[in-house]
């Protein structure tokens, strides 16, 4: 990867962004297992990469790390989360409309242009 091609260290805020989840799926019926669509309430966070991830800041919980998933070019980012510490399974207890904090994008991309048209 080029250094161009990284998300600059200083367009990654200090503070969380804050994200209103817009849309929540189960991916299984126990609920352990969600997936989150999340809009920026103001100016969204950088566009991120494959293979990056957000810290996800939920209301009265400890931060905890989140890949991204959804369309790169867009504002819009998805989620999802399977419960399995405490500061995860508070997030069972969101519903659309909440708002919960974002930072990132963290972590270096995963090498697509590079692999296309070669076994992974």
């Amino acid at each position: 990867m080029e250094p161009s091609e990284m998300v600059p260290e200083s367009q990654i805020g200090v503070s969380p962004v804050p994200y209103r989840i817009t849309a929540m799926r189960p991916e299984l019926e126990s609920g352990e297992i969600v997936t989150w669509r999340l809009q920026p309430l103001e100016s969204a966070l950088p566009r991120f990469q494959p293979g990056q991830f957000n810290v996800i800041y939920p209301p009265g919980a400890d931060e905890f790390p989140g890949l991204i998933g959804g369309d790169p070019e867009s504002d819009e980012v998805m989620h999802t989360l399977r419960s399995i510490k405490p500061a995860d399974a508070s997030a069972r207890v969101l519903q659309v409309g909440d708002v919960i904090g974002l930072r990132g994008p963290f972590g270096s991309p995963w090498p697509i242009q590079q692999a296309r048209g070669k076994d992974l």
